[in-house]
């Protein structure tokens, strides 16, 4: 009928409208600070900073679209430490090299710094074991609770999987949307 052509023409128009498509070069600046340890096979502790869309990325226009918003300086903190976790026996018997080795990594990072948003959506937690064959990740950001496991064999092979939430309103734990992520990578070395 004549009534849903126009509501479909009416919706066509109001996505047309609110589309935007733009090129633009944008520059992070980061640093990253490694505190030394007592020795090779210590804990790790690491500091970072970034400045992200150092130079507020503005967009050119493609075509006849409308050009997307300039991007926003954001400033980032984090935190990281690592604990190696040994398995089994060393190799060839050496005191103090590692065999298959595991990796317990702890981090925290505030996001979106100097930004009037809740505190809830700034930190960031995460924990992950992390084995040379599988990884299982347990955190928290925007206050809820993100999960991912991996496995990586056979080699170059690695088979990702995650979920997490973002919240959608002003305040903590009102507007959830969860995503779910999986990836597949296959690589190839001839050497």
């Amino acid at each position: 009928t004549l009534d849903d052509e126009a509501f479909s023409r009416d919706i066509a128009t109001h996505l047309r409208n609110q589309s935007s498509l733009g090129w633009g070069i944008g520059f992070d600046l980061g640093t990253l600070l490694k505190i030394p340890t007592a020795g090779k096979n210590s804990n790790t502790v690491q500091l970072a900073a970034t400045v992200r869309d150092f130079v507020h990325t503005t967009f050119r226009p493609v075509g006849s679209a409308s050009t997307p918003p300039p991007n926003n300086q954001s400033y980032n903190l984090g935190a990281a430490m690592q604990f190696p976790l040994s398995f089994g026996k060393t190799r060839g018997g050496r005191k103090g090299e590692l065999a298959k080795s595991s990796v317990l990594n702890i981090s925290a990072d505030f996001h979106h710094l100097l930004e009037n948003i809740g505190a809830h959506k700034q930190l960031r937690l995460g924990m992950e074991l992390r084995h040379p064959v599988f990884g299982v990740r347990l955190g928290a950001q925007h206050g809820y609770p993100t999960f991912g496991a991996s496995i990586e064999f056979p080699p170059h092979t690695r088979l990702h999987f995650a979920t997490y939430a973002v919240e959608l309103g002003d305040a903590i734990w009102t507007n959830q949307q969860r995503w779910y992520q999986v990836q597949l990578t296959i690589g190839f070395n001839p050497l």
